[in-house]
């Protein structure tokens, strides 16, 4: 028994000794504070990295689709100089690129592309328009690229480059290469570019999380280390008030760290989600391409196929070749062809077609269901029309596809780049149950003269 109390005797003077020991509390905050900086300078690095990565993957990626919506035949077309300005194919990749970076989802608004030839860089069509300050003319020399821009017309590699310094200004850019399908050579470079400081911006913002749980840690530390002081020195009878003060900083600590470690899973999901997100978006626009670039050799090949003809191509000659093209596949399930009249020549245009077999043929538009002809400068008939089972709508022979304000702009905007032009995706009162996609291309003919 004696034993006993000697031994528990022992213990309390081990205790208070350890407990009352000058030195315990300031080695305990030098131990905690070391611990704590070292593990948020890790958190630090970790965010840091990770965004960092993310922003380059982001840049890397909408180069990529950039890439992808671009068509190499307009762009074999260019020879990167001042006298691409006038192109048709020069104006139709810089409006597009314009109206990319003009998407605000898109995230960039600095797209430009860049070609090597004879030893340097020169810039092409832009997202920028001409008035833009920091645009540049075709043709223009970039005199100071950085030195990663090589690999990609070199090795076909899509690279990410620094922050760096031009001409321009500092930047991190990623380059795309565009592949020629018919050489397999690098035929352009997509750039795009976000400043230095939006990207030193972004970097500064990953940090706000970690440096405020540092903060949280040495103030629960600190106060937690005071507070085990000041209770040494309370009357026993006063101490029951913090009597549980080590597990109050145990619980801080826990929830402290939970809440890092959860936002941190949350974060590292979301970038999963987002990038498996945009790998299936690729796939489907690549998908998407793939059948504009179809649609785009079958209408070249009706093209092709009116210039051709030494005579006026018949209704049953036009049936004949287009129902092979519908046929095909399911990409597209209408063929026509529409002419231009001015209003003067309306008349005379019907007699010529009633003529040629059309007996009712007439020129109308449809107005809340009733076909009507409204008195108009140029009419946009359509004069043949071939379509597969399912397009079952108001289109046919006669319809005036300048009444709708979607074709009649695309029909303009072929009359006037001398190339294929689509509406955008809308739901047309000719087919209320569809989305549809008109395209039109100017038939290149002597004999007939439409779309």
């Amino acid at each position: 028994m004696k034993e006993k109390e000697d031994a528990s005797i022992v213990k309390k003077n081990i205790h208070k000794n350890f407990s009352l020991g000058p030195y315990l509390y300031p080695i305990l905050l030098l131990v905690s504070t070391i611990v704590i900086i070292i593990f948020i300078n890790y958190l630090l690095q970790h965010f840091v990295l990770r965004e960092d990565r993310q922003i380059r993957k982001e840049l890397a990626d909408k180069a990529t689709d950039v890439s992808i919506m671009l068509n190499p035949d307009q762009i074999r077309k260019l020879t990167f100089t001042p006298s691409d300005i006038n192109l048709p194919e020069y104006i139709r990749l810089h409006n597009q690129l314009v109206c990319i970076s003009k998407f605000k989802e898109f995230g960039f608004d600095k797209i430009y592309t860049v070609k090597m030839k004879s030893g340097g860089f020169y810039f092409g069509p832009e997202g920028y328009e001409y008035d833009d300050p920091e645009s540049s003319p075709p043709g223009t020399r970039y005199e100071r690229p950085p030195a990663e821009l090589s690999n990609v017309f070199i090795n076909k590699q899509i690279v990410v480059a620094g922050p760096y310094t031009d001409e321009y200004g500092s930047f991190v850019s990623a380059f795309v290469p565009v592949i020629d399908p018919l050489t397999q050579r690098v035929i352009m470079a997509v750039g795009i570019d976000i400043d230095a400081n939006l990207w030193k911006d972004r970097l500064s913002d990953t940090k706000k999380v970690p440096l405020i749980i540092c903060w949280l840690l040495l103030f629960i530390v600190y106060s937690g280390t005071f507070l085990l002081w000041y209770r040494q020195k309370m009357p026993v009878a006063k101490k029951w008030n913090i009597k549980y003060i080590e597990a109050y900083i145990t619980i801080s600590i826990g929830l402290i760290l939970t809440f890092l470690f959860a936002y941190n899973s949350y974060i590292t999901e979301t970038d999963a989600m987002r990038s498996e997100f945009y790998g299936l978006a690729r796939m489907i626009a690549s998908n998407i391409k793939e059948n504009f670039v179809k649609v785009n050799e079958r209408i070249s090949a009706i093209n092709y196929f009116f210039s051709s003809s030494e005579y006026v191509v018949s209704q049953s000659e036009f049936e004949t070749f287009c129902r092979a093209i519908i046929t095909r596949d399911n990409i597209i399930s209408s063929v026509g062809f529409v002419s231009a009249v001015p209003y003067s020549d309306m008349q005379h245009h019907i007699e010529e077609q009633q003529y040629r077999g059309i007996k009712e043929y007439s020129i109308f538009q449809t107005v809340e269901g009733k076909k009507i002809a409204i008195k108009k400068d140029v009419y946009y008939p359509i004069d043949y029309l071939v379509s597969n089972a399912h397009s079952v709508g108001e289109l046919s022979i006669g319809f005036d596809m300048g009444s709708l304000p979607e074709a009649y702009s695309a029909i303009n905007e072929a009359m006037s780049a001398g190339l294929p032009s689509s509406t955008i995706p809308f739901v047309s009162p000719t087919f209320p149950r569809y989305i549809s996609v008109f395209i039109f291309n100017k038939v290149s003919s002597s004999m007939q003269q439409g779309f």
